[in-house]
């Protein structure tokens, strides 16, 4: 069985990273709605939590609020809601799911930076896995065709970004692939010019030093005979 390579594996973990803060909506989002139901006969799906409630607290400067207030409003307009009302009801999970968010932005960024192609792949991810997570938490609470479309219709083109994900990273690997062949064959053509510098410098050497030897052996053989 082949092994995954270490790139291979580097881009699952970036990608599980990326995804896991903007993901929680998958372990604390129904408990929350399901709370929510027993205390209202038409519970509002607005009022959902996107951080797990066991976890400790986590502080988040301004600039880390500002950032995940950014990505909400450029790439996940449909959490403004979720955490308006999370801010309302519970400060401590809002500053929560606030870090969580801004650490993606952080992320998110930064491949922005080596991949713009990937980058715009990544934010699609995240926006068909918030609707889908959305959804799902909707229908623990309120199971409608309509939210059943929703649930299908987020997951099917969640798949489709998860191919183009796949086929743009298999587009980097070929051509990383070629960036190491053109390496290889530069490095190669070194090796061959060096080693027949080195076998032309031998043969020089050679022949300056029979060269050499046959000027010295004329010199003996012409040289006068002295007087007796």
């Amino acid at each position: 069985m082949t092994q995954p390579s270490v790139l291979t594996a580097a881009a699952c973990g970036m990608r599980i990273a990326l995804n896991a803060s903007v993901f929680l909506a998958a372990f604390g989002l129904v408990a929350f709605l399901r709370h929510e139901s027993l205390r209202a006969a038409q519970p509002d799906v607005n009022r959902v939590l996107i951080a797990q409630s066991e976890s400790p607290a986590s502080a988040v400067d301004d600039e880390g609020e500002r950032m995940a207030e950014a990505l909400v409003d450029q790439h996940l307009p449909e959490l403004k809601p979720v955490l308006a009302s999370l801010k309302k009801h519970s400060n401590k999970e809002y500053r929560k799911a606030m870090t969580d968010l801004a650490r993606t932005s952080r992320r998110l960024q930064s491949l922005q930076k080596r991949d713009e192609t990937g980058y715009e792949i990544e934010v699609a991810y995240v926006q068909w896995q918030t609707r889908a997570d959305l959804a799902l938490a909707e229908l623990a609470i309120r199971d409608t065709p309509k939210t059943r479309d929703q649930l299908k219709q987020a997951l099917i083109n969640r798949e489709q970004v998860r191919m183009d994900r796949m086929n743009h990273e298999r587009s980097r690997l070929i051509q990383r692939i070629d960036r190491m062949q053109e390496q290889v064959l530069r490095l190669d053509q070194q090796i061959k010019e060096s080693q027949s510098e080195t076998v032309a410098q031998q043969a020089f050497d050679q022949a300056t030093r029979r060269l050499k030897q046959n000027q010295t052996q004329s010199k003996k053989k012409t040289k006068p005979l002295s007087n007796k």
